[in-house]
């Protein structure tokens, strides 16, 4: 692959796979370029590549993905705004987790 250029920027891993996904299957190469740390830092941007002479079909592939609107499960507060924070909600949840077991490694370091 050469020459490549951005045909979008996604929040989320598993949105950009979906995106890859959907353009592979129409038979886009596509790549993902991510500086998340294998996942860890999950909030940092995600940029879907692809051919320069892939751009204007790659854009009409992934464009239906762009317009369709948030689902309103998703939609506690009533609004479409974003967390403030940016993270997704399990991101919280995994930073929670990843303190207990830190912490739990520190009392049983103290206690033997």
């Amino acid at each position: 692959m050469a020459d490549m250029t951005r045909v979008a920027r996604f929040s989320h891993r598993v949105e950009a796979e979906l995106a890859r996904a959907s353009l592979e299957s129409e038979g886009i190469p596509a790549l993902l370029l991510a500086d998340d740390a294998g996942g860890t830092w999950p909030g940092l941007p995600i940029n879907l590549l692809v051919e320069a002479a892939d751009v204007e079909a790659a854009e009409q592939i992934l464009e239906p993905m762009r317009s369709r609107p948030v689902p309103s499960s998703f939609d506690s507060a009533g609004d479409d705004a974003p967390p403030a924070d940016g993270l997704p909600w399990w991101a919280s949840a995994g930073l929670i987790m990843a303190l207990l077991v830190a912490l739990g490694m520190v009392v049983l370091t103290i206690t033997h």
